[in-house]
């Protein structure tokens, strides 16, 4: 598991010009896309960063694009943050990416093997993400 999670993160590495976006950014993002707006502590901690890498990858988003600032209707010192269509259909681009080449690298493997894997991956990852981040799911 280690070295699978090693050879994603290298490959990620690579990828960051590609597609124009750092892993930061895509999961920014993500982010957004599965919660709506979000202002700046509330994506610094969706994503366990600090405020200023955060707000740094989002100042990187806004210029090409991908999110748009707006102000905080509730707190007049705050920003929100959301996604745009050009965001959106990036976010898309890349998944769809990662899938088909998930898709190509478990072709060989039956479907009960990759029912299976797919199980114990989903499982394995709630049980960590529990553990490590204090929280989304159980076993």
């Amino acid at each position: 598991m280690v070295e699978l999670v090693r050879v994603y993160q290298l490959r990620d590495r690579q990828r960051v010009c590609y597609y124009d976006l750092s892993v930061t950014q895509c999961y920014a993002l993500g982010e957004l896309l599965s919660k709506g707006a979000l202002g700046l502590n509330a994506l610094a901690a969706a994503l366990a960063l600090d405020k200023s890498t955060t707000s740094r990858a989002v100042d990187s988003l806004e210029g090409k694009g991908y999110v748009r600032k707006s102000p905080d209707h509730e707190d007049a010192r705050a920003i929100r943050i959301e996604i745009t269509a050009s965001g959106r259909k990036i976010h898309d681009r890349v998944l769809e990416d990662l899938y088909e080449e998930t898709r190509e690298l478990a072709a060989d493997y039956d479907s009960k093997a990759r029912r299976a894997t797919t199980e114990f991956v989903e499982r394995f990852t709630r049980k960590a993400a529990a553990r490590f981040k204090g929280g989304r799911g159980g076993a």
